[in-house]
């Protein structure tokens, strides 16, 4: 009974979208909790405050820059940037209290939501060996913006 209750459930999932639903549906959470007030709804931006989530350059997302937004969520950002022609001259804190699997999941939501970026995916494993790494400067964090 317990093993047809769980094919039943599990199979409800995947009629609803499975673990990637879920993941986005948790990253829209955590970025309305976390991201939203500087980065408004649907990663708009606010000019002068905050770029534009939903942006070319996450867009561009790859499997070598995918590591860019969980960085960044991690570590901040400090530093002139432009963004979808806007220039930013703003400090955007670290984020490094938020858990591995939160940081996955809003990443998910901004590159894969929000920019519908393919394959780039990260998980909360890459986010915890992120996070245990060496953190890049601001000035490394930059760069990466350029590297699609």
């Amino acid at each position: 009974m317990a093993i047809a209750l769980a094919a039943g459930l599990a199979g409800l999932a995947g009629l609803s979208g499975g673990a990637g639903a879920a993941r986005a549906a948790d990253g829209k959470a955590v970025y309305a909790a976390v991201c939203q007030a500087c980065h408004q709804d649907a990663g708009k931006g606010a000019a002068g405050v905050a770029p534009p989530l939903k942006s070319a350059v996450v867009k561009a997302t790859t499997a070598k820059t995918r590591d860019y937004v969980p960085l960044v969520v991690l570590n901040g950002l400090s530093g002139p940037i432009e963004s979808e022609g806007l220039s930013f001259q703003t400090v955007m804190p670290p984020q490094g209290h938020l858990s591995d699997e939160e940081i996955a999941a809003v990443t998910h939501y901004v590159t894969q939501t929000l920019n519908g970026a393919k394959g780039a995916k990260v998980d909360a494993k890459a986010v915890a060996a992120l996070r245990a790494g060496k953190a890049p400067s601001a000035a490394d964090l930059r760069a990466m913006r350029s590297r699609p």
